[in-house]
């Protein structure tokens, strides 16, 4: 008889699942409230771009679909809402999901990052001042800003890096690294009878050499 051509059909389950966000939440006397969990950290207030939400997040905004929802990382996150205010800490704990080359709690400790937050409402403005550390890695500030004037909304975002990945890859002393900067700075206007947004964003990323998006 004939034969019968055979195809091999492979497949996986990352081919046709994706998964964003898979978290619990808890709390203590409704002033510590806690996540685990995949998730996103909505750190950052720019609208086409975000330095300071890269910084945990494991995927940056897609200026050409601000919508679409970035990808979070496997993280413990603490906040911690101070009495009779609108002010706020919060607290993360990264883990490190590499579970093959980590094989010992010392080494998973050590790939464990920490990072931390403040947010201080003055009016209509609000501030976040936070950092991140990891064992051997680029250490970062940051700082975020965001109000209004009139009907005019306003947003802004600075972050200090101590070196890049390359730089402590090859090397895990804290001599000799690059100073680092991102920083960036928009504005928008919204029309509620006509739904129209207009939004503007300049952003210099120093890991770029310099290169700036308008």
């Amino acid at each position: 008889g004939e034969s019968v051509p055979y195809t091999s059909i492979q497949t996986s389950v990352a081919d046709w699942l994706s998964l964003k966000e898979l978290f619990t939440d808890f709390s203590i006397a409704d002033t510590a409230f806690f996540r685990f969990g995949l998730h996103t950290v909505t750190w950052g207030t720019g609208y086409f771009f975000s330095p300071v939400s890269d910084i945990i997040n494991t995927s940056s905004i897609n200026p050409e679909d601000v919508d679409a929802q970035v990808n979070g990382s496997l993280n413990l996150r603490t906040q911690i809402v101070l009495p009779n205010t609108q002010n706020c800490l919060w607290f993360y704990l990264i883990p490190s999901t590499d579970f093959v080359n980590n094989s010992t709690f010392e080494s998973y400790a050590r790939d464990t990052a920490l990072a931390g937050k403040a947010d201080l409402v003055f009016g209509l403005w609000e501030f976040g001042l936070g950092g991140y550390w990891k064992y051997q890695s680029a250490p970062k500030a940051m700082l975020t800003a965001s109000g209004s004037l009139k009907n005019v909304s306003l947003f802004g975002e600075f972050v200090y890096s101590y070196g890049d990945a390359s730089e402590w890859a090859a090397n895990t002393d804290w001599d000799d690294k690059t100073n680092i900067i991102q920083a960036t700075a928009g504005l928008s206007r919204y029309w509620k009878d006509q739904n129209l947004l207009i939004a503007m964003q300049y952003y210099y990323d120093g890991n770029e050499i310099g290169r700036a998006h308008v």
